[in-house]
């Protein structure tokens, strides 16, 4: 998935700058959304893709032969971000 969002940035013709830049949670400088998760994208979005097919983490910990605490600590965030993924109630 990464690869390919790479791609489309270089076909859009997207600065340099700002496709190399990494991630951040934007709490601290300097701290990486990679290093405050303790897991890089590529594993972050392989574990990821498992919750939206219903794995539990504990599956996932084991399959993917990972920290249990890291995939509960990301999951909690997926969990919690649920309410960012629903439009907002229509309030007539």
């Amino acid at each position: 998935m990464l690869l390919k969002i790479f791609k489309l940035s270089e076909y859009l013709k997207i600065p340099e700058k700002i496709i190399s830049k990494p991630p951040s949670p934007d709490l601290l400088p300097g701290i990486t959304d990679e290093f405050a998760m303790g897991l890089n994208y590529e594993v972050i979005d392989r574990v990821l893709f498992r919750f939206l097919n219903g794995e539990k983490p504990e599956t996932i910990s084991k399959e993917l032969n990972l920290d249990k605490k890291l995939i509960d600590n990301l999951y909690l965030a997926y969990a919690n971000s649920e309410s960012m993924k629903n439009l907002p109630l229509n309030l007539l």
